[in-house]
């Protein structure tokens, strides 16, 4: 299972960087964000239905907390940004590996403060080549 879930993350991020990057310019980046929950919307009711969790719906909404409502509101600041950036010029080749590093990094430090998560050393090592990495792809 986790293959498949690795699987589904990248063939979506890839699609997500090539279909954010493929919006008109010129349309009010808050349009394609409608358009794009409404698609959202009805894929997780088709899927919900599918997994039989329409049946038992009053059930599960009693087990969402505030992160779900809060996830939803992150996610389109974040979808935001991308069209944003992508209209100012950032390319497929540098928005998508710096801002994933950038990324990378501030929630290994936040799993390191907050969440109690260590890190062992080659681990670290890693993750320093990762950002020399990234700095060489976009300089």
């Amino acid at each position: 299972m986790k293959l498949i879930a690795l699987l589904i993350i990248l063939v979506s991020g890839v699609l997500y960087q090539i279909c954010s990057k493929s919006i008109p310019s010129d349309v009010n980046p808050f349009i394609p964000l409608l358009c794009t929950y409404a698609i959202a919307f009805l894929c997780a009711l088709l899927l919900a239905a599918a997994s039989g969790g329409l049946a038992q719906i009053g059930t599960e909404l009693k087990k969402v907390n505030r992160f779900s409502f809060l996830l939803g509101a992150v996610i389109c600041f974040y979808e935001l940004g991308f069209l944003l950036a992508y209209r100012h010029g950032f390319s497929l080749t540098t928005l998508p590996p710096l801002a994933n590093i950038l990324v990378i990094v501030a929630v290994c430090g936040i799993g390191l403060l907050f969440y109690g998560e260590s890190m062992p050393p080659l681990h670290l090592a890693g993750l320093g080549l990762a950002v020399v990495g990234v700095i060489l792809t976009i300089v």
